[in-house]
């Protein structure tokens, strides 16, 4: 079944490249499209499988007439125009590559500039510590800033301690 199906699509899809691409008024030209596809399906049954088909349709006299025809139908048809919208938010393929290079670009600047950038702060951090008042102000912030993570610790520990506490007394009330 899955294997019928897979086969009557491969013949669908070359149907649907005629007539998706061709505007036919021509009644002539669509009997002779409708004879020719029946005679695929026909070749198509005897068919086991996808690449079976393709394999042999390729070989067969029936993709060199299906060639003609599509030859023909181009001479004597117009072409549908498939108008596209051109939607300002959306990006084309090669805005969208240009995007990406230009992203990639600037984040490899970035992370090749990086060491130099560190060493630069680091160096300009050390001259600023040697600087008399304002080294001590830097040291005396920093060991603030120590104490007070520290006292962070201690203070949620106190806060868990009181909930703790007050469970407890609920727990006991209850009783």
């Amino acid at each position: 079944m899955a294997n019928e199906s897979i086969i009557k699509s491969c013949v669908e899809s070359r149907k649907n490249a005629i007539y998706s691409a061709y505007e036919i008024n021509n009644e002539e030209l669509k009997v002779k499209i409708d004879d020719l596809f029946t005679r695929i399906e026909s070749f198509a049954d005897g068919c086991s499988d996808a690449t079976d088909f393709e394999t042999k349709f390729a070989a067969s006299e029936l993709n060199q007439e299906y060639i003609n025809l599509f030859t023909e139908i181009a001479t004597l048809c117009s072409p549908i125009i498939h108008e596209t919208v051109e939607n300002p938010n959306v990006k084309s393929d090669a805005q969208y590559v240009a995007d990406e290079v230009k992203s990639e670009m600037e984040y490899q600047m970035k992370e090749m500039t990086m060491p130099a950038r560190r060493a630069a702060r680091e160096a300009a951090d050390q001259e600023l510590r040697r600087t008399p008042i304002v080294g001590d102000v830097i040291q005396a912030k920093q060991t603030l800033d120590l104490f007070g993570k520290l006292g962070g610790l201690f203070k949620k520990k106190d806060k868990n301690k009181d909930k703790d506490k007050k469970e407890e007394q609920e727990e006991n009330n209850n009783e």
